[in-house]
């Protein structure tokens, strides 16, 4: 349901198809047809005969209307170039625009939030990414190292047995002369 109210809350519109009420349990008031943002539309028996929309105003003599009275679709003409009072809402400062001014506010609002937080999960993979090769630079394995690493163990071990092999003949010997 939309309600567009001027700030005296002397004059304002509402669209809406709330089937909850008598008027919308009939299918006098309802305007739209869904019941999402993604199926909401105007209902298709307006969209292929206008003149079912109320374009009228009751008469205030016998509140009759007549077919050809077209008030109310005029004062919802002069809606769309009236400048309304908006309260600030999320990052947005309190406004006083139209309703075409507000939404073109609201959508350039989230086009750079949408932006800005884009930039930053781009930057925030990239310092991931970074850190993350950093890391597998200090900790990963070198296949190359580890293997010129296990050559230079395997040589001091041989060059150790030599010297254990020396220091056992050595003592061999002076046994042995005793």
């Amino acid at each position: 349901r939309l309600t567009i109210q001027d700030s005296s809350n002397t004059r304002g519109i509402a669209l809406g198809n709330d089937a909850a009420d008598f008027m919308g349990k009939i299918q006098i008031n309802p305007f739209f047809e869904g019941n999402s943002a993604d199926t909401l539309t105007i209902r298709s028996d307006i969209l292929g005969d206008p003149s079912l929309v109320a374009t009228a105003r009751m008469r205030a003599t016998d509140f009759g209307v007549s077919r050809n009275d077209n008030r109310n679709m005029v004062e919802l003409a002069k809606a769309a170039d009236t400048r309304f009072t908006y309260n600030a809402a999320g990052s947005l400062a309190t406004q006083n625009d139209t309703f075409a001014g507000y939404y073109i506010s609201i959508s350039g609002n989230l086009s750079v939030k949408l932006q800005d937080n884009t930039s930053r999960a781009e930057f925030a993979n990239t310092v991931m990414t970074d850190i993350t090769e950093r890391n597998a630079a200090v900790s990963g394995v070198s296949m190359d190292e580890e293997l010129s690493n296990l050559i230079l163990y395997q040589n001091s071990f041989q060059a150790s047995a030599r010297l254990v092999t020396t220091v056992d003949e050595l003592y061999q010997t002076i046994i042995n002369m005793v």
